[in-house]
């Protein structure tokens, strides 16, 4: 079952449980996460996440800082990349 399947078939559940991770994850470490956070929620180095950034092969959307080097992506984002990988929601 891909994501819009679940989101359509259980859109409660669905926002519940990404509503419960994107609480940790604002908790562990802040609304928006920065690449360091996003390596460190997937288990890989902070060069591995910016090498694959660069590349486009970073499963997260990561935006872009103007006049800053560094890049952004929202706690919620993430939650819902994490509960699109979960087998059942």
């Amino acid at each position: 079952m891909n994501v819009n399947e679940q989101r359509q078939q259980h859109p409660q559940s669905w926002a519940r449980r990404v509503a419960e991770l994107e609480g940790q994850l604002v908790e562990r470490y802040a609304p928006i996460l920065r690449i360091e956070d996003v390596a460190d929620v997937l288990a890989i180095s902070r060069r591995a996440a910016q090498v694959a950034d660069q590349r486009g092969a970073l499963p997260i959307k990561m935006k872009k800082i103007p006049n800053r080097r560094d890049k952004i992506v929202s706690a919620r984002l993430v939650a819902e990349y994490l509960v699109s990988l979960e087998k059942t929601v």
